[in-house]
């Protein structure tokens, strides 16, 4: 009995160290990559991007609105999270316009709008389960950009190049941030597969530790029937 409550002790232990594994052993949880997870806004006199991480529900759209006007692009860069998870992209303008439908795990889609109104960049999540997408819309509008560069004009001439170089920033600056949301969904897809690899890695070897724990206990067991012996008394004689 002292062998099996020494054993129920060591699997009571072995348990607890396997479950909390991935917060021991694996070191810390990179940082999230945006300081705010539920969404950003970056604004420039040209440009303005908004960033969303959102939790698509399974069998329904998912859209977002954005008022639009004639001579503006709208760019759109979707990544999903989840591992071999594909959704249905949909771009829908004012009435009248055709709609754009894509299906894939990635994507980006740029558009110069023709005529203002509200546009709609919709997601469809066709699968059973809730997936993990992150959005990033751009809108670069190119009426205020066209006013930047017409007040050039009134710029006196020594301050001219200061003007033109500050636009040409500005431009620089918007390509800079498409590919900061590259990298950044890269790495976020990248977190959440160790995430997962290690809960996996977690669980098998909780599972791997039970059938150890079990065999050690069987063994004890069929060792103490082998080796069992019984006590003799002039009442109590084994049989031949």
């Amino acid at each position: 009995m002292e062998h099996l409550t020494a054993i129920a002790f060591l699997f009571i232990i072995t348990s607890f160290c396997v479950l909390f594994t991935p917060s021991w052993c694996l070191g810390p949880k990179p940082h999230p990559p945006l300081k705010n997870y539920a969404g950003t806004r970056g604004r420039s006199p040209i440009a303005k991007r908004v960033q969303f991480h959102v939790l698509l529900r399974p069998q329904r759209d998912e859209c977002f609105y954005e008022e639009g006007s004639a001579g503006s692009h709208h760019s759109v860069y979707f990544q999903v999270m989840n591992e071999d998870a594909k959704v249905r992209f949909s771009a829908k303008g004012p009435l009248g316009s055709t709609p754009i439908r894509d299906t894939s795990v990635r994507g980006q889609h740029t558009q110069t709008l023709e005529v203002d109104g509200e546009y709609s960049y919709c997601f469809m999540n066709y699968n059973r389960a809730y997936l993990k997408l992150e959005f990033m819309l751009t809108v670069i509008d190119k009426s205020q950009e066209r006013k930047l560069y017409e007040e050039s004009r009134d710029v006196p001439l020594e301050y001219q190049n200061v003007w033109n170089t500050t636009l040409d920033l500005l431009t620089n600056v918007d390509k800079m941030f498409r590919y900061m949301f590259q990298q950044r969904r890269e790495f976020y897809y990248d977190r959440l597969l160790v995430e997962s690899n290690g809960q996996f890695v977690a669980y098998w070897s909780f599972a791997q530790c039970c059938v150890i724990v079990l065999a050690s206990v069987i063994q004890v067991y069929v060792l103490r029937t082998m080796f069992r012996t019984v006590l003799v008394t002039p009442t109590n004689k084994p049989r031949s």
